[in-house]
């Protein structure tokens, strides 16, 4: 009875592993904006899976949206950062504020299992930045889905970034993802047993780590 909830069990986490977010910015162009500011617009690309634990990826725009003075270095925003803003300056050691991601809806023909529909979710909560130098950053956000799966996740990662202040950014480091039982059951969860598929029981995960990458 147990070997089957493992086999889940790693299917789950195998597939989170791809919600990691891969971005090639495509183009972007700086433009001196009127009283003294300078505005970055630009275009990329980002892959990445269609809803937790899909074994297929899709892809979609990347913007690139930047304001700050003459002469300060290129804001530094991860692919996989939700979107938002902060309170406080940007070279702040500490600074916080909202973050809001999207994720596409899913339905059980996607799955192929009755594994129940979930809709298209607006995710709100957010983030804390802790940046101890220019070349450093560690970044935790919370969130809750809206309108889709109602439940509570969040993330944790460093980034190591190296970068030429007018020209190029490039960044490194470790995620984790983590989501509560609402989360996991929602997405990695198995309702109804399925004998014909090898899993003769229900499957209700708790709560706890769903991507390590």
């Amino acid at each position: 009875m147990q070997k089957p909830k493992a086999r889940l069990r790693v299917a789950a986490l195998t597939g989170a592993v791809i919600l990691l977010s891969i971005a090639a910015p495509a183009s972007a162009q700086d433009e001196a904006a009127p009283g003294g500011r300078t505005v970055t617009l630009g275009i990329g690309a980002q892959t990445y899976a269609k809803y937790p634990g899909a074994d297929s990826n899709g892809i979609a725009p990347f913007p690139i949206i930047g304001l700050r003075r003459p002469g300060e270095p290129i804001m530094f925003q991860s692919a996989d950062d939700g979107g938002g803003f902060g309170f406080l300056a940007y070279d702040s050691v500490i600074n916080f504020g909202p973050a809001v991601r999207f994720q596409g809806k899913r339905d059980e023909d996607d799955v192929g299992a009755p594994v129940g529909n979930v809709g298209f979710t607006v995710e709100v909560g957010g983030f804390v930045n802790i940046n101890p130098s220019r070349n450093f950053r560690i970044r935790a956000e919370l969130r809750r889905g809206v309108g889709g799966h109602k439940a509570w996740l969040g993330s944790l990662g460093a980034d190591l970034i190296a970068r030429d202040d007018q020209n190029y950014i490039f960044s490194i480091g470790p995620r984790v993802r983590w989501g509560d039982n609402r989360y996991n059951d929602t997405y990695y969860g198995l309702p109804v047993a399925i004998p014909a598929s090898g899993l003769p029981t229900a499957y209700n995960p708790g709560g706890g780590i769903t991507a390590i990458g």
